[in-house]
């Protein structure tokens, strides 16, 4: 038999009423003070006010110019020349983002893929839909491998 342990009933705090007489403390001007905007029923001031000075959302500069919504939505990872030659032991291999999925060497949010020059490669491999850097590509082109 399980017994549920709560406090006494007397002892739970109640929800505070105001504006309900003189007498319960809370009557009168039901704590919103004397008068003013605040003290009026249905108009408060919008969120941003600041009482007359120059709000923040006005002060902060505005950010302009083109920014590309593919840049923005889709997150991208940097592989390596040698985390693609541990990755991928043979020669002759087609590195896409399949392969590079199947091999687990990107994360599952991931949806590009750009292949950097840090390290060697010692394999001959062909990339096709990744984007990589020039020297990144020479390196690639250098072994015998393509880049599309």
């Amino acid at each position: 038999m399980a017994v549920i342990i709560q406090p006494p009933k007397h002892s739970r705090k109640r929800r505070k009423r105001v504006a309900r007489g003189e007498s319960s403390g809370w009557g009168c001007t039901a704590g919103r003070g004397n008068k003013g905007q605040r003290s009026r029923s249905g108009s408060m001031p919008y969120v941003g006010h600041e009482g007359g000075r120059l709000p923040l959302y006005r002060k902060i500069s505005k950010s302009r110019g083109f920014s590309s919504l593919l840049d923005q939505q889709l997150p991208r990872v940097a592989l390596t020349l040698q985390q693609l030659d541990h990755y991928f032991k043979t020669s002759g291999l087609t590195v896409d983002i399949a392969a590079l999925r199947q091999v687990q060497a990107m994360p599952a949010w991931a949806k590009r893929v750009k292949i950097i020059a840090k390290g060697k490669l010692t394999k001959a491999l062909h990339l096709k839909g990744l984007a990589i850097s020039k020297s990144a590509s020479q390196a690639v082109q250098s072994l015998g491998g393509s880049v599309q």
